[in-house]
């Protein structure tokens, strides 16, 4: 029954983390987890860096402190899924720095307050009592 077989190719995807924006860019205290679809993984390289293999679920968290790759701003991830030295798959996502987020309050009583994360407005406005 080979419809009901394991994948032969590698796919990987990013599943939960806070997005903040459509493109790959997380927060980096809540990024995404790696999930490997497929089979015959050896490894996982975040920014070169060789993680070993995804859990028996086929999943990875982002290692801390990863090195920045020369040539990428910092925060860039690189992910790569290898068997042996063939690259099968490789994403890219970005972890948003604490400073990447500002919020403004404008001053005087009732005024509402902007939240801006990388050019995105977002008007709140206050509770009322």
């Amino acid at each position: 029954y080979p419809a009901l077989a394991l994948p032969v190719n590698v796919a990987l995807s990013l599943q939960g983390g806070i997005r903040v924006s459509r493109s790959n860019r997380y927060f980096e205290f809540a990024p995404p987890a790696i999930a490997v679809e497929g089979q015959n993984v050896d490894r996982l390289l975040f920014n070169q860096v060789d993680a070993g293999p995804p859990n028996e679920l086929g999943q990875m968290k982002i290692p801390p402190d990863l090195p920045t790759l020369p040539g990428n701003e910092p925060g860039t991830v690189l992910i790569e899924a290898r068997r042996g030295e063939q690259t099968l798959d490789r994403r890219t996502l970005t972890e948003l720095r604490s400073g990447a987020l500002r919020a403004q309050k404008t001053c005087g009583a009732g005024s509402a307050a902007r939240l801006i994360i990388h050019g995105v407005t977002h008007r709140m406005q206050p509770s009322r009592p």
